[in-house]
């Protein structure tokens, strides 16, 4: 049986008695068991790793010509459609992370052809950026 996302899992990890004694240690300093502090750890290489694909994402889409950028819009927009489940295609609307890879911050985005909403939060974040927000 496959397992599910969700689903906790044993996992033996063989590292330098160094690196122990340094996980231990910061453990310790964050109040952590060792097993809390890897994961935590783990998931905070992870979330950097996405974090930095979303700006190259970012610094890419800013760099296309605005008809390019909304084609490319458009047509993920419509293969998110397309490959939908139907029971989503017949909700109130797709929820699609609109800003690439994501940061956990949907937004509604209507079908292909909805240029309008898509420049609106495209020009939002990209005014974010240049504000020194972060989008």
């Amino acid at each position: 049986m496959a397992r599910k996302p969700t689903d906790t899992i044993q996992l033996k990890v063989r590292m330098s008695e160094m690196l122990r004694r340094q996980m231990e240690d910061a453990a310790a300093r964050n109040g952590r068991s060792m097993n809390a502090e890897i994961v935590a750890r783990l998931g905070h290489s992870i979330q950097k790793d996405q974090d930095a694909i979303t700006e190259l994402a970012k610094l890419l889409l800013d760099s296309v010509p605005d008809d390019v950028r909304h084609r490319m819009i458009q047509l993920m927009s419509q293969t998110a459609m397309e490959a939908a489940p139907d029971a989503v295609r017949l909700s109130v609307g797709l929820r699609l992370r609109s800003d690439a890879v994501g940061r956990g911050r949907p937004d509604t985005v209507k079908p292909a052809g909805s240029k309008e909403l898509t420049d609106k939060v495209y020009d939002q974040r990209k005014d974010e950026r240049k504000a020194g927000g972060k989008s």
